[in-house]
């Protein structure tokens, strides 16, 4: 009988122990069970998100663009030296003149009629003086009245070549090479001295005129290397340019500074009044990390999203310079961050994110 019941108890330990290895094993399988699904639904809580490895630029040319137009070189007003009327004008807009063609002749026949009277009276007295002369060489005259014959002949000389000077006047040269900009007058007009009758460009050189705020004037000006690249429309043309020259001072009204660059034009193909795309270049010096613009937010202040262990993190930012595309991050983060670029949706600060893509800055 104890043997029976000892084996009772043995069966009955035996029996417990079967069925606590059972259930652990039961349980273990359901628990295995249970991993693929809890996996599926963390990945589907990750937000896929494309980022950006922050880099300093490699680039460090600023380019401002902005626009100008052609003007000449210089502008110079013809005028007259005396009072006339026009007798002849040879003045088309737009023509090409060299310095020194007659461009208008006033009406000559009053000083003609005068140095005809002036000439025969310098030729009778250079020939009485003459006789003087003589006269005075044998003693018959005293040395005296001779002299005064004789400036009684430079006078008349003096006089009758004055009025030949004053004939010159008559005929208006051009003062330089350059195009007829305006006429001022018409054939038969009275005009008196100094009055203007045209307006001459000297295209020998262009100048491209343009203005830039005060600011950005400040960096070009401190800027080297600084230079100007032009493109004008109507002439199919681009140039760079590194003469120019600045006014210095700042406008009251819109707070620009205005420039002019410089153009050799010897062949006279580009003229003023065209329009210009410019774009000033500078070499700006200086680091900076640049960012496309779908990675900046705005709220009450900018921010971008940093991935850290695929945990995007809000982070404060201050820009700086943005074009189209790009946008420059003055402070925020540092080089080598993960930044969002792409993949907005269901992203907030502190959400799981799964990395998707990563682009360096020079792929942008």
């Amino acid at each position: 009988m104890a043997l029976m019941s000892r084996r009772k108890v043995i069966y009955g330990i035996l029996f417990v122990i079967t069925a606590i290895v059972v259930v652990i094993v039961f349980i273990k399988k359901a628990n295995d069970k249970q991993i693929p699904a809890q996996q599926v639904d963390n990945q589907a809580t990750m937000v896929p998100v494309e980022v950006v490895k922050a880099q300093y630029s490699e680039e460090t040319n600023d380019i401002l663009v902005t626009t100008g137009k052609t003007l000449p070189y210089e502008t110079h007003a013809v005028k007259v030296n005396v009072t006339g009327r026009i007798k002849e004008l040879d003045l088309p807009i737009g023509s090409y003149v060299n310095k020194g063609d007659i461009l208008a002749v006033l009406d000559t026949t009053q000083i003609d009629y005068l140095i005809e009277l002036a000439n025969e009276e310098y030729r009778l007295k250079e020939k009485k003086a003459n006789a003087m002369k003589q006269l005075s060489d044998k003693n018959l005259i005293s040395y005296t009245e001779y002299v005064n014959h004789r400036i009684e002949y430079l006078d008349a000389k003096h006089k009758y070549y004055t009025l030949l000077d004053d004939k010159t006047n008559h005929y208006i040269v051009a003062p330089l090479s350059g195009i007829v900009e305006r006429k001022l007058v018409a054939d038969g007009e009275l005009v008196t001295q100094k009055d203007k009758i045209a307006v001459l460009y000297d295209i020998h050189i262009i100048k491209v005129a343009f203005e830039l705020d005060e600011s950005d004037y400040q960096k070009f000006k401190s800027s080297p290397d600084s230079y100007v690249n032009i493109y004008i429309p109507a002439l199919d043309l681009a140039l760079k340019l590194s003469d120019f020259k600045t006014s210095e001072i700042a406008q009251e009204k819109n707070h620009s500074v205005y420039i002019e660059a410089f153009i050799p034009n010897d062949d006279n193909s580009i003229t003023p009044g065209l329009f210009v795309n410019v774009n000033v270049v500078f070499n700006s010096n200086k680091q900076r990390i640049k960012l496309p613009n779908s990675a900046i937010f705005f709220e009450s202040y900018y921010f971008v999203y940093v991935i850290e262990n695929n945990i995007a993190k809000k982070v404060k930012v201050e820009i700086g310079d943005s074009d189209s595309q790009s946008v420059e991050v003055v402070s925020g983060i540092k080089p080598n961050d993960q930044v969002v670029i792409s993949g907005k949706k269901g992203l907030g600060d502190g959400a799981k994110v799964m990395i998707e893509d990563e682009t360096t800055r020079s792929e942008l």
